[in-house]
């Protein structure tokens, strides 16, 4: 009777979830309805890489494998740039129905990856044209869902949004590839955190190897000419340069893990601004949310013993695998994005419930005193201004 129970209770949870990715996905267009007709001093509602992918679909051009991402462009634009609204918001609700995979972890760690999701600004704004990031979530999420059903069909077919993936961000797809072999490594040696640093290891001693290494601070590095713009573009070159010697190397990543999973919180302060730059707030959002969670995963590998717990069974060691190869992809690309977290980022959150509750709370409290003093000392000294509002007039949000 009582097993009834908590099964009912988990799917009126389920249920509560999908209304409220629907009430934030209606809100946050109805926020870009009013900023587009200046009914508020709203601005930056678009996504500057959705112009980027607009562009590409009028004027193509082959990117190999990636160029899946174009020909699903390609369809959609041909059905109407309204037709992105419904497509990428279907792609959501079913990311929250994906997360039901983080029981392993406990029902809070399904409410806190639903969370990242549900309320996550630049998901939201970027729903309204062709954006990356929402259709990583959903195949990452979909893979891990099928192969973690139990039938041998079903991991077979848990290739497919694998490769979906892969169609838009290779290095992505990959590494969701990557993680699923880890299953037969996890039989061997059975402790996921010394897995993650085997593969750390692994990597610095390759990397010192000048072949090995040329291709990997080279991959992605030609798109460091689009990050212009970035605060941190100059201090990329640096890095990149440093990560090409063995032993620099060590410090460029400690630099870049600080850069890409904590430095958010530190984002320009638009508080005085006259205008509300929507994505730049998003930004900061994230960057609070993810400070936590973000921390809290660093911790797993100062406390071992959390993650070699009986309770935790081969999936929820294979997500933490996989929670690990995403941060650390992102820290060893050239370009510093901690919105390139944000596919990887219910993997993360999840993995926050591994800890006892009093360690989440110290971790809760130190990070929320400390973006609460960040937050005064950006609006005192690293304030910006929007004195207008910027030019959106991408063909996928003309209709709106």
């Amino acid at each position: 009777m009582h097993g009834v129970i908590t099964h009912e209770n988990e799917k009126k949870t389920e249920y509560k979830w999908y209304f409220i990715q629907i009430g934030t996905i209606v809100f946050t267009l109805i926020s870009i309805f009013v900023a587009r007709h200046e009914f508020l001093p709203l601005t930056h509602y678009t996504i500057p890489d959705s112009g980027y992918y607009e562009t590409w679909v009028f004027y193509p051009r082959d990117k190999g494998i990636a160029t899946g991402f174009l020909h699903m462009n390609t369809f959609l634009y041909s059905i109407g740039v309204q037709s992105f609204v419904f497509y990428n918001s279907t792609l959501l609700l079913l990311s929250i129905y994906f997360c039901s995979i983080f029981a392993p972890f406990s029902a809070k760690g399904v409410t806190w990856a639903r969370a990242c999701i549900a309320f996550n600004p630049y998901l939201l704004i970027s729903i309204m044209g062709p954006t990356k990031e929402i259709n990583l979530i959903f195949f990452s999420l979909a893979a891990f869902f099928l192969f973690l059903r139990g039938p041998v069909i079903l991991k077979v077919l848990s290739i497919v949004p694998a490769f979906g993936a892969m169609a838009i961000r290779p290095q992505f797809g990959l590494l969701i590839l990557v993680a699923f072999t880890c299953v037969l490594l996890l039989k061997v040696i059975k402790k996921p955190i010394s897995l993650c640093v085997a593969i750390l290891l692994l990597f610095l001693f390759f990397n010192s190897i000048p072949f090995i290494n040329g291709i990997i601070s080279n991959s992605g590095g030609d798109e460091l000419e689009f990050f212009q713009s970035s605060i941190y573009y100059e201090v990329a070159l640096v890095l990149k340069v440093m990560q090409e010697n063995p032993i620099f190397q060590i410090f460029a990543l400690i630099i870049k893990m600080v850069l890409v999973m904590f430095a958010p919180i530190a984002r320009p302060n638009t508080l005085s601004s006259p205008y509300v730059p929507l994505l730049d707030w998003g930004y900061t959002f994230m960057g609070w949310l993810l400070f936590p969670l973000n921390l809290s995963f660093i911790l797993l590998f100062f406390n071992k013993r959390i993650s070699q717990s009986p309770k935790l069974n081969e999936a929820g060691q294979l997500i933490i695998i996989y929670a690990f190869l995403g941060i650390f992809s992102t820290i060893v690309s050239p370009i510093i994005q901690a919105r390139y977290l944000f596919p990887y980022s219910p993997f993360i959150a999840a993995c926050f419930m591994l800890h006892q509750v009093h360690i989440r709370n110290r971790i809760l409290i130190f990070s929320f005193s400390l973006i609460l003093l960040t937050f005064i000392l950006t609006a005192l000294f690293l304030p910006k201004k929007w004195e207008t509002p910027t030019d959106e007039s991408a063909t996928y949000i003309s209709w709106f």
